[in-house]
């Protein structure tokens, strides 16, 4: 999955809800999104990931330190990830989305 992931820049959406996915699957799809991927919209809610998990998904999302700047939107609902996370997720999505829309 992830070196498909790294290669694929025409997949924008990618939805593996209810998969019962864990801490593993972030950290495959952190490195994913941290190597090129064109994913803008992940469903990743009803699932198991914990908050490690949250936290190795924001990394892949985007900050200071790198991370994709692509993703505008990622669903964590029902994944057992901390509040924080969570909405530190929302809050770089809709940071990416603004900087999409400048270019």
């Amino acid at each position: 999955m992830l070196e498909g992931l790294q290669q694929n820049e025409t997949l924008t959406y990618l939805n593996m809800s209810s998969n019962q996915l864990g801490k593993l699957t972030c950290s495959a799809l952190k490195t994913a999104l941290q190597m090129g991927s064109g994913l803008q919209q992940i469903d990743l809610c009803n699932n198991d990931f914990g908050e490690q998990g949250g936290l190795l998904l924001l990394e892949g999302v985007g900050s200071a330190s790198g991370g994709s700047r692509k993703v505008i939107e990622m669903d964590v609902r029902n994944s057992n990830v901390h509040e924080n996370e969570r909405t530190l997720l929302e809050q770089r999505c809709k940071q990416n989305k603004v900087a999409m829309k400048k270019q």
